[in-house]
């Protein structure tokens, strides 16, 4: 299902996770030079992932436009939409060895500060304004993703100038993040009109299951959350790694 929305409102939408996700395929392609892997196998490795993105992305827009995320479906397809590209990126991380050493060369300023995209969730206010979603929604999702998005230009700050209390606030920035998008999703789910329907407000938020918005639960949040996963790995590391200095 597509619904008409200004242009003004795809962009931040559309735009902001697909920009996220050029970004971090850079990443992956500047962190391949500082391995010791063939050069065949990074090659090989990127363009698996970038091929797994693109192939994701059309997939899923393909059936947002076919209204295959609907609230009102017996099966919770979104949720399964959400979870199903986790489940593949934790697996790919995982078997593929080359992939997962260039992932882990990948700087933590790097993986923190892609997710400044997330200022983009003003375009939720912009719904807001038109009365296109509702406040009890928009304004936790919008507001949310804002205050991310200006975590990550701090704590990226932190970690680029190898300071001290960049681990600590790293994890703060990473459980921020959870908790947004632990927010947005359930209010996003309980003020729609779904059967399980606990908020009643006017709009409902529906619209999140349609063309363009329907992308964001579905790529843009899962893309997200792998950052923080692979960020929030690295910062327990470096804290263990802090307090063993410490204690010794």
């Amino acid at each position: 299902m597509h619904i008409h929305i200004p242009v003004i409102d795809w962009l931040p939408v559309v735009g902001g996770p697909l920009v996220a996700a050029s970004l971090f395929i850079a990443a992956l392609a500047r962190a391949a030079y500082k391995t010791r892997l063939p050069k065949g196998q990074s090659i090989a490795a990127i363009a698996g992932f970038a091929c797994f993105v693109a192939v994701w992305f059309v997939a899923y827009a393909f059936l947002a436009a076919k209204g295959a995320f609907n609230f009102g479906s017996a099966v919770p397809v979104l949720p399964i939409a959400l979870l199903l590209p986790l489940f593949v990126a934790v697996v790919a991380f995982q078997a593929t060895p080359a992939l997962r050493a260039i992932v882990e060369s990948v700087p933590q300023e790097q993986l923190i500060g892609i997710q400044i995209i997330r200022l983009m969730g003003f375009a939720f206010l912009l719904l807001l304004a038109q009365s296109l979603l509702p406040a009890v929604f928009a304004l936790p999702a919008g507001l949310g993703d804002m205050l991310v998005g200006f975590e990550a230009i701090f704590v990226a700050g932190l970690y680029a100038r190898r300071a001290s209390s960049a681990p600590m606030m790293g994890l703060i920035f990473n459980l921020t993040g959870f908790a947004d998008f632990a927010v947005g999703l359930a209010i996003g789910f309980l003020a729609s009109t779904a059967p399980l329907r606990l908020i009643h407000v006017i709009p409902s938020t529906d619209l999140v299951a349609a063309l363009p918005l329907a992308l964001v639960p579905t790529f843009g949040i899962p893309l997200f959350l792998v950052l923080h996963v692979l960020s929030l790995r690295r910062v327990i590391a470096e804290l263990k790694s802090t307090t063993r200095t410490v204690v010794a």
